[in-house]
């Protein structure tokens, strides 16, 4: 489930950023691409039927870390 959401979000990031970049000329850094891809892919993932009825709480820490908490 994780693999097909990492390569979903992968090319959602790289078409956002494309795009971005040349119709309204703003580019983001490298962490911040990365960061975006992290989260999606984690969140995807989390909203899948593999992973319902499990709470995840998701949290970027300052070193650029996602952290995922599972509260019951």
């Amino acid at each position: 489930v994780l693999w097909r959401r990492v390569i979903l979000a992968v090319f959602w990031v790289l078409w956002f950023e494309r795009t971005a970049r040349v119709f309204e000329e703003k580019f983001e850094d490298l962490k911040s691409i990365w960061k975006k891809l992290v989260y999606l892919a984690s969140f995807w993932a989390s909203v899948a039927p593999s992973f319902k009825g499990i709470p995840l709480f998701f949290k970027f820490l300052e070193n650029g870390k996602l952290f995922v908490e599972c509260k019951n």
